[in-house]
């Protein structure tokens, strides 16, 4: 199972997706080989509306079990161990990031993003540094892409 973060969404929304691309996510989601979580939907709304025809046909599931789970424990403890800064570490959290990485974890389910990995940035914790740590799986747009046999542009 695949879990898309927002910046997967907008990397596949800033290529001009045709809407056979969508409609192929949408099987995908169908057949329950992708998903995202309730966070990055509302980060949706924060960036506006760009993605109206798929939201609300998207598996969105929502991370209220996630909150003092051990995953979510598990990723405090981890970003405090690595010397990330208080803000770093409650923004994590603030964004739905820190909720993907810990859904992900929770499940054994693989991240997408578009994040790069920046191991040295203390005052931002990028997922697939927090993944790597988890021993999470994190791939890009494309890869999901190719394991899916999707064509993006």
């Amino acid at each position: 199972m695949f879990v898309l973060d927002t910046s997967a969404f907008i990397h596949i929304a800033k290529a001009n997706a045709a809407p056979g691309v969508w409609q192929a996510l949408l099987a995908q989601a169908k057949a329950e080989k992708i998903r995202s979580i309730d966070r990055v939907k509302k980060e949706w709304r924060a960036r506006g509306a760009f993605l109206k025809r798929v939201k609300s046909r998207f598996p969105f599931v929502s991370t209220k079990s996630l909150e003092g789970g051990d995953s979510y424990n598990e990723i405090a403890k981890r970003a405090k161990k690595m010397g990330y800064t208080q803000n770093a570490r409650e923004e994590f959290f603030d964004v739905a990031d820190g909720w993907l990485v810990a859904y992900a974890h929770d499940h054994g389910y693989v991240v997408v993003t578009n994040e790069k990995s920046e191991p040295d940035k203390m005052g931002q914790i990028k997922i697939p540094d927090m993944c790597e740590k988890l021993s999470v799986r994190c791939i890009d747009p494309q890869q999901m892409a190719k394991e899916l046999d999707i064509t993006l542009p």
